[in-house]
């Protein structure tokens, strides 16, 4: 093999350049988008913990579990720039690009063997971050299911169960599946693979992915369907609980990129799925966004009121979007001391205890 010193420095560099700048994605993009995104992600995250600690005082167990999967996706986040620039050289010697053998053999491939056990560590922060914000998610709808019936319950369980279930096999079980070797020995799975068997292991991985998104999607609607609000209200609460639908997106993405170029393009599954991360953060962050108007002296009370009738925004400060679904869900199951009119409302603030406190409130 021939050594660098048969390339000029400006041939070197030349062939660097060209190497970070092939494909669907230059190094520059994909570094920019990830650093904006992780951005967005911690402002957001920030803005939601500095929303419950003014309005609560303390954090809940759905906020804990969003700022752990911040702590991951931050990890995740750096190592992602340390190693991107080995995935476009092993993109290129994949491809059979001459001069990225010459590049990669002046360390003798110590860098490629560092690459692949930062990607694993990468993938598993990624994953664990995804899923931790599902299951923010999930501690954010558990509340609600001491009003829902015998079978939502279940439902949600085996939701907890399957997404669990998902996150080890695709953070931990996924890489070793493909390929059990570490290190440089990993790269002659990009080669022995099958394609058929790197579709199917591809098509698993998307399928757990979408089938844990859906179950968090279908949780509030069956809540909402046992709620009486009305339709508008139901749809503004709705669009807020519902929000992993975008995580969902960036699946289908991730899965229609496999290959490229006749290879496998690792950089397009590595990438979406920290982008998938980074706006799962974010999309779990803006569920409680829709209370920043809650109780807001700078908000006239006719504006209030008409937030509240078409989007759900309601003018309880002791409310959040849990207590405005728990107001309606609880209206079969709980009893007022008084018949409620059509000018009555049940609102159902919660109690240190996050237990529901069930009274009659005209609107």
């Amino acid at each position: 093999m021939p050594a660098i010193g048969s390339l000029t420095p400006e041939q070197v560099a030349a062939a660097e350049e060209r190497i970070r700048n092939a494909g669907r994605i230059p190094m520059v993009s994909l570094e920019l988008s990830l650093g904006i995104l992780f951005g967005l992600a911690m402002i957001a995250c920030m803005g939601r913990m500095i929303i419950r600690l003014s309005s609560s005082g303390r954090l809940a167990l759905d906020d804990g579990l969003l700022v752990f999967a911040l702590f991951c996706l931050a990890f995740s986040t750096a190592i992602a720039y340390k190693i991107a620039p080995n995935y476009y050289i092993v993109q290129a010697l994949v491809r059979g690009d001459p001069a990225a053998k010459i590049i990669a053999s002046t360390q003798g491939y110590r860098k490629l063997t560092a690459h692949y056990n930062w990607t694993f560590a990468n993938i598993v922060l990624s994953w664990t971050a995804i899923f931790f914000v599902k299951g923010s998610y999930l501690a954010l709808f558990y509340p609600m299911m001491s009003v829902m019936s015998k079978h939502v319950l279940w439902f949600y369980w085996a939701a907890v169960a399957f997404s669990a279930a998902s996150w080890f096999v695709l953070a931990f079980g996924s890489n070793f599946i493909l390929c059990k070797e570490l290190g440089t020995a990993a790269v002659k799975c990009y080669y022995n693979n099958s394609r058929h068997g790197m579709l199917t292991m591809l098509a698993v991985t998307a399928t757990l992915d979408g089938v844990t998104n859906l179950t968090i999607v279908i949780i509030p609607i069956f809540i909402l369907r046992r709620s009486a609000m009305r339709g508008t209200v139901k749809l503004g609460v709705g669009v807020f609980l519902m929000l992993s639908v975008v995580m969902l997106v960036c699946s289908i993405v991730r899965a229609a990129g496999v290959y490229y170029q006749g290879i496998i393009d690792c950089r397009w599954q590595s990438y979406w799925c920290h982008v998938e991360a980074c706006i799962a953060v974010i999309m779990g962050s803006l569920t409680v966004y829709r209370s920043t108007l809650v109780g807001s002296n700078e908000v006239p009370s006719k504006m209030q009121s008409y937030l509240y009738k078409w989007f759900g925004i309601t003018t309880d400060q002791n409310q959040d979007d849990v207590s405005v679904l728990m107001q309606n869900a609880a209206k079969k199951g709980v009893q007022p001391e008084q018949d409620i009119s059509n000018e009555e409302t049940l609102v159902g603030p919660y109690n240190d205890d996050r237990k529901l406190v069930a009274s009659v409130k005209h609107v």
